[in-house]
Formats: structure tokens, C-alpha cells, sequence
């Protein structure tokens, strides 16, 4: 049974994998961990190289945030449904953007990320409003805004993102504990940008279909401890 459903999450996975994006976007460059097939077992993690594309046709933007949401349900009761967790990650410090050379002088043309250089898990409980789990990747403002093509982005690794670079990797943990139903959530990779107007550009995400597995409930275990006095021959 859970071949099978490891079987069907691979194909959903693979269906799930983004093209390249034309313009803006953010794609993912590689996925590693016990779950890069689909399937996340209890405290195994799985980790996203994600990468922003734009080739320069889009606005400048002035605004721009990288967030992932489907780790969670929108609730308020503040339960992880899919059993998700933040284990870690890395972000750029500046992105969307490039340094250029003014009159000899080195203008910082990037969009500077206020949350530092690792993303944040963000949820308030608000009865009135549930809101879900997001991991926010990148958050910033550019007062002069960014024209730049990516061609001069420094990625995690200190090489271009151009060359191959990525601009974010984040770690996710399957903490489910004693659920006893097999989830499946569908993660979403997305980018919120705005023009000098406060006017969202357009752009492309990336999905991923994840299954996550339980571990065994209480009633797995009174199952199986059933099973083993049946199975013990009367004298």
C-alpha cells in the first residue's frame, strides 16, 4: 500500500515540477532529503534550491516577496494539518537587481531582503481571519527601484545566479507525531512584486505535491499487538 502511494505521489511530483519561467517567476532548482520523491516520512526532511527568473521585460520593481504557503490549512487553531515544519533554510541578503558601474562608481542596485539571510515561519491566530503557514523567503523594498535582468545576482553559494546560483533553500520537517491519516499537501512557491505604483506584476510560481506520512496511531499498535496474542498458541 505505501509503495503504491509513494508510486503516485512520484508521478504527481514529476507533474507537479515547473517549467522554466518566461519573465518573473521563481522555479526550483533541486530538491534533496528523504522526501525529494514525493513522499515524507515521520522527522525526515526535504530541501528546495529555489531560484527567481526574470529576464528584464517585466516593470522595475520596487517591492518584492518570495513566500511558501500549503504547509498548512488556513486556520485557528494554530494545528499543523499536514504535520510541516520549518527545519531550516538560507536566503540572499539582495536580489532583483545588479550592481553597475556609474561615473566609476558602484551604485547598489538590488533589492535588500529585511528578514536577514534565513527565511521566517509566519502565522498569527486570528479567529476572524485563520490564516495558514508560510515560510517568507525574501522581503524588501527598493526606493529607487530594480531594473536588472538577474544577470548580476549573487546567489547563496557566492556565484551568479545566472551561472546557476540559487537565491533561496528551504528545510521542511514532517513533525507529525500521532496522526493517523496520510496527508497530502501541495506546496506553493510564489513571488509578490510591485511596481513604483504599489501595482502587483505579474508572475509565475512552482508547485510541489508532497505526501506525508504519520506515524503509526494507537490503533495501528492495539492492531498489531491483537495480532500477536492471536498468534500465540494456547497451551
Amino acid at each position: 500500500m505505501i509503495r503504491f502511494t509513494k508510486a503516485l505521489a512520484l508521478v504527481a511530483t514529476l507533474l507537479a515540477l515547473p517549467s522554466m519561467a518566461s519573465a518573473l517567476g521563481i522555479e526550483i532548482a533541486a530538491i534533496t532529503g528523504g522526501g525529494a520523491d514525493g513522499t515524507l516520512e515521520t522527522n525526515e526532511t526535504i530541501t528546495f534550491d529555489l531560484r527567481i527568473t526574470y529576464d528584464g521585460t517585466e516593470p522595475s520593481i520596487w517591492g518584492l516577496s518570495a513566500d511558501l504557503t500549503g504547509m498548512d490549512l488556513p486556520d485557528a487553531l494554530a494545528v499543523r494539518d499536514f504535520g510541516l515544519g520549518l527545519a531550516g533554510g538560507s536566503s540572499v541578503t539582495e536580489a532583483v537587481g545588479e550592481d553597475v558601474l556609474l561615473d566609476g562608481s558602484l551604485i547598489d542596485g538590488a533589492i535588500q531582503n529585511n528578514n536577514g539571510a534565513v527565511p521566517v515561519e509566519r502565522y498569527v491566530v486570528n479567529h476572524l481571519s485563520p490564516t495558514a503557514y508560510t515560510v517568507n523567503m525574501f522581503d524588501g523594498v527598493l526606493l529607487g527601484g530594480g531594473n536588472g535582468d538577474g544577470s548580476g545576482d549573487y546567489g547563496l553559494g557566492g556565484a551568479l545566479t545566472s551561472g546557476g546560483d540559487i537565491h533561496f533553500q528551504v528545510t521542511l520537517e514532517n513533525v507529525f507525531t500521532t496522526e493517523t491519516a496520510v496527508a497530502f499537501a501541495n506546496l506553493q512557491f510564489s513571488l509578490l512584486a510591485l511596481d513604483q505604483n504599489g501595482t502587483q506584476i505579474a508572475s509565475s510560481g512552482a508547485n510541489f505535491a508532497l505526501t506525508v506520512i504519520p506515524e503509526p496511531g494507537t490503533a495501528l499498535l492495539m492492531g498489531l499487538g491483537l495480532a500477536g496474542l492471536a498468534s500465540i498458541r494456547r497451551p
